[in-house]
């Protein structure tokens, strides 16, 4: 009988790990994995630096439960300082809004939902006099453990919005919303879309953990990655990690089904499926001192369809789950594209870490980035973070002279979401004090127009060097501020400011610029990251 793909990466990925790493079972905690959200991924980093003695891999995410002392991690803490005297009370500040627990047994049920009004006053279009700004995001979260081995969870989204001008450009030119994918008509002008997630987590023993469903992950320490960040829509994967030598080298080897926006030809029936392609990505990281966290990536997008066969088998490569292999033997600009990469994070302070990124793709087109940044928390006051980060990313980068094979899923890049042909600058502030909390984001970004800065673009084909393209500029500070109301499901009710200017500067004509100055109120369970910062 012949094995499913993705079934036949499982079992040679379980094998593989099962062969190298045998050692004694032990009792641990459960293995749900820490919401892929930055607020979330803070508080972690927060509590690993202030312990030295602490072996933690920060780069790959989402985070272990099992993993760390959630203790010491806000949200997951136990908080009795706010009292509550009626069940109501209690579900809306402190717990779960279902929840049943045995001996060894875990459900939590909880409402998933983003509520927003907004105001563009800088928008002087028809667009924006038809019309009141508005996002209506609902759905639910469940998450469990059978025994202290076994875990899932699963939720779904369901969104209609009128997005602010820029946001409905963008999703004009893609066809899909930022972060989850396809959108369809709602009403005139507006857009309907929806995003399911789930996975199961089994770890037989303490340094061996597997996971298979739908989600997205992050590899990096900073707000981007340049490497894999969680910038694009959720795709299906299977990933084990394991670790080992006291928890000083952790190796990740996952497999994920890839999509286009590409439909097959036609046949019988009434809609065709998207062409589809396969993505492996192996990421090794190293403690070697207590300061230090060294890492090494490697991703490759292995071709499943062909213009003139059709849908193909996959290369067996695809199921080699060593780092290195694969890249030795297509190289970095071959039909299965590859990009390999760096991580390396330097803690300075009991308070503060730099850390910076390399991403090589093709040197010979000037395929490259980096990134440099570091982080302070509690600066001069408890609860004041800053972090301030730079990204450079090299012409053509993302792109591949095979079109199918770009690293892209559902027209978003998988690495920075701007994509190739850019500059940026970030500075980020956030505090918390009790139950309030407040963020300051400022971003800049210079990208180019033309084909070097088009994830879509054939870098074989440009035969044209040093033509010039308009570049264009953004500039965009987004300010909140508000309650931090439920720490179960990251209930948070803010007011936000968002004042961005893109600007198009041409040679022969007068610059192209829109701004906008949008202020919203919103009531969000805010458990994924949503970027519209680009």
């Amino acid at each position: 009988m012949k094995t499913s793909g993705l079934h036949s990466v499982f079992l040679r990925i379980t094998t593989f790990a099962l062969l190298i790493f045998m050692g004694k079972g032990i009792a641990f905690s459960q293995q749900k994995t820490i919401p892929l959200n930055r607020f979330f991924s803070q508080e972690v980093e927060r509590s690993i630096l202030k312990d030295s003695t602490v072996r933690f891999h920060t780069a790959s995410k989402p985070f272990l439960e099992s993993k760390l002392d959630l203790t010491k991690i806000t949200g997951y803490a136990k908080d009795d300082s706010l009292k509550t005297y009626y069940g109501l009370t209690n579900v809306l500040y402190k717990s779960h809004l279902y929840s049943v627990k045995g001996d060894d047994f875990f459900l939590a049920i909880d409402p998933l939902f983003d509520l927003s009004l907004a105001k563009d006053f800088a928008d002087t279009t028809a667009y924006a006099d038809s019309l009141n700004l508005f996002t209506s995001t609902r759905g639910f979260q469940a998450i469990g453990d059978l025994g202290k081995k076994f875990s899932f969870q699963t939720g779904f989204y369901e969104t209609q919005t009128y997005f602010p001008l820029y946001l409905k450009d963008f999703v004009d030119s893609t066809g899909v919303a930022p972060g989850f994918g396809r959108t369809k008509a709602y009403k005139t002008v507006g857009y309907d879309f929806a995003m399911a997630y789930g996975w199961i987590s089994y770890s037989p023993k303490e340094w061996l953990n597997i996971q298979f469903g739908t989600g997205k992950n992050y590899i990096g320490h900073g707000y981007r990655s340049l490497l894999l960040s969680d910038a694009a829509f959720n795709y299906p994967c299977i990933k084990a990690t394991t670790s080992f030598f006291n928890n000083k080298l952790q190796y990740t080897a996952m497999y994920a089904s890839l999509q286009t926006q590409q439909r097959l030809p036609l046949g019988e029936v009434p809609e065709a499926l998207f062409k589809r392609k396969g993505g492996s990505f192996n990421y090794l990281s190293w403690i070697p001192h207590e300061r230090i966290e060294l890492g090494v990536f490697e991703g490759i997008i292995w071709q499943r369809y062909d213009n003139e066969l059709g849908t193909i088998s996959q290369p067996s490569g695809a199921y080699i789950p060593i780092i290195g292999v694969n890249t030795a033997i297509n190289g970095l600009d071959a039909a299965q594209n590859v990009i390999v990469g760096a991580n390396l994070r330097i803690r300075t302070t009991r308070h503060s870490y730099i850390y910076g990124q390399l991403a090589i793709d093709n040197p010979d087109k000037k395929a490259m980035g980096y990134q440099a940044g570091f982080k302070y928390f509690d600066l001069l006051v408890k609860g004041l973070d800053v972090q301030c980060e730079w990204n450079s990313i090299g012409d053509y980068m993302y792109a591949s002279s095979f079109p199918l094979q770009n690293y892209v899923h559902v027209n978003q890049p998988l690495g920075h979401p701007t994509g190739a042909a850019t500059e940026e600058l970030i500075v980020i502030g956030n505090y918390r004090w009790r139950r309030i909390i407040a963020q300051v984001k400022f971003n800049q970004i210079e990208h180019s127009t033309g084909p070097q800065g088009n994830w879509k673009a054939n870098p074989s084909a440009i035969t044209v060097e040093g033509t010039s393209y308009p570049n264009h500029y953004i500039q965009q500070l987004d300010l909140s501020a508000g309650l931090y109301v439920n720490p179960k499901w990251n209930f948070q009710i803010l007011v936000g400011y968002t004042n961005r200017l893109d600007q198009t500067k041409m040679a022969d004509i007068d610059d192209v610029e829109r701004r906008t100055s949008m202020l919203s109120i919103t009531l969000r369970t805010n458990l994924i990251n949503k970027y519209a910062d680009f």
